[in-house]
């Protein structure tokens, strides 16, 4: 009976550690999604050449609107994250593939988040190049108000 509670305990524990490991916050969540979809190339939706202007900016809204608030959204299209390095990678016949995404919660603002994102950048000779990205973003009410990828070192990788 003391061996049944024991286990009981334990599975409670887990069950809990479980929800506050699952407390990966849902901001959490969205900024690894929009670091998945700006980093993971090429997106043939994103590169589809028939797209005028409205259907690439419809393009770029169902892949990323939902995780922004307006104002963000207009930015983050004018500073072209959302299909720069699919463009780049495309134009210079390499792909960017996701190694890890670590998402880590600013401790003196709970609004602020900062990102690392390893990738590996890989040519058609299979020649594999790992580049470090970081960034930052700010959310209110689970919608980005803002985000910055700290990118040079990708751009020059993807274009040497």
């Amino acid at each position: 009976m003391i061996l049944f509670i024991l286990v009981w305990m334990l599975v409670v524990i887990a069950f809990i550690k479980c929800l506050a490991s699952e407390a990966k916050t849902w901001d959490e969540k969205i900024i690894e999604i929009v670091c998945e979809q700006v980093l993971d190339t090429p997106n043939e939706d994103i590169l589809e050449p028939n797209l005028d202007l409205d259907g690439f900016i419809d393009v770029l809204e169902q892949l990323y609107a939902d995780y922004f608030t307006e104002e963000a959204f207009k930015r983050f299209i004018q500073i072209r994250y959302g299909d720069k390095y699919h463009v780049v990678a495309n134009e210079t016949g390499k792909f960017i593939n996701i190694k890890a995404i670590t998402v880590t919660q600013d401790k003196q603002n709970s609004q602020s988040y900062h990102f690392e994102a390893r990738v590996e950048i890989e040519d058609h000779f299979n020649q594999v190049i790992p580049v470090k990205v970081l960034g930052h973003a700010t959310l209110v009410n689970h919608k980005i108000t803002q985000i910055e990828f700290l990118d040079k070192a990708l751009l020059r990788a993807l274009t040497q």
